[in-house]
């Protein structure tokens, strides 16, 4: 009997782990999204009584949280990168020597 191998096998073997990276990636993205929306669900959604459309709701809104979260870590580096090097470049030699000890 012939063994079968997993769904996208060949794909992931041929791509030289492109697959498999993609796959990492929307598995942390994923999880993130659980993370976000967890206390939502648990404070606004109830199995009983409730109706999909306001978990859907809760999704999306976990879905712009988690964007807003990689915007601000992302706004941040940049800033603190921009603010630093200008603030450099305004010091003479001397003080940069001094800045540095």
């Amino acid at each position: 009997m012939q063994k079968r191998k997993e769904h996208g096998w060949l794909e992931a073997k041929q791509s030289g782990g492109s697959v498999y990276e993609l796959g990492v990636k929307e598995s942390k993205k994923a999880k993130a999204l659980r993370g976000f929306s967890k206390p939502l669900t648990e404070k606004h959604w109830k199995d009983s009584g409730q109706s999909v459309t306001v978990l859907h709701r809760i999704n999306k809104i976990a879905e712009y949280l988690y964007e807003r979260s990689k915007r601000e870590k992302k706004d941040k580096l940049v800033n603190e990168a921009s603010i630093g090097s200008f603030f450099n470049s305004c010091l003479s030699p001397e003080e940069q020597k001094k800045r540095k000890k």
